[in-house]
């Protein structure tokens, strides 16, 4: 049996070198901070409108951390 496709939402703020998971509010977060791909187009759009100075990315998650 397959496991689902999951993706995280990183961010590259302007001061930033590197890219980070984004940390969301309760309400938002889905268990494991994972997303389904169409989910996470939708969150990722979304924060580009209200934040457009920050460079965002989705990037599929292998496997949990250790």
């Amino acid at each position: 049996m397959d496991a689902p496709e999951r993706y995280a939402i990183l961010v590259k703020y302007v001061q930033a070198d590197d890219f980070v998971p984004v940390r969301f509010p309760k309400n938002i977060m889905t268990e494991g901070g994972y997303f389904e791909w169409d989910k996470a187009v939708e969150v990722r759009d979304r924060m580009r409108q209200t934040d457009p100075v920050n460079e965002y990315m989705i990037a599929p998650v292998i496997a949990d951390p250790i």
